[in-house]
């Protein structure tokens, strides 16, 4: 849900011509803040998660984390699955908001 609102922010803020790139840039900013909470919040319990892991290939991060946390394999499926979902609705979602 946070891509879509980050596009929709992003058309608010920087128009359509280059909504993209500030979309990218709220997304990027976002995943590195979670990361790092999220790489500090494992290391306090116990589990040693690289958080450059996420800074730099989110999928391999979700996946160590998983492992390493002894997690169910379900978490990164659903995190591939919901990017999947994204790719093929946001264009969708964005063009029903009827945007300028």
């Amino acid at each position: 849900m946070t891509w879509v609102a980050y596009d929709v922010l992003a058309f608010e803020l920087f128009g359509a011509s280059d909504a993209a790139m500030g979309a990218l840039l709220f997304a990027t900013l976002t995943n590195w803040v979670v990361v790092g909470a999220d790489s500090a919040a494992l290391r306090r319990a116990g589990v040693r998660v690289s958080a450059w892991w996420g800074i730099l290939l989110l999928p391999v991060y979700v996946i160590l984390r998983t492992r390493r946390a002894g997690r169910s394999p379900i978490v990164p499926a659903v995190f591939f699955a919901l990017a999947v979902a994204y790719l093929f609705s946001g264009d969708l979602v964005l063009d029903g908001l009827d945007l300028p």
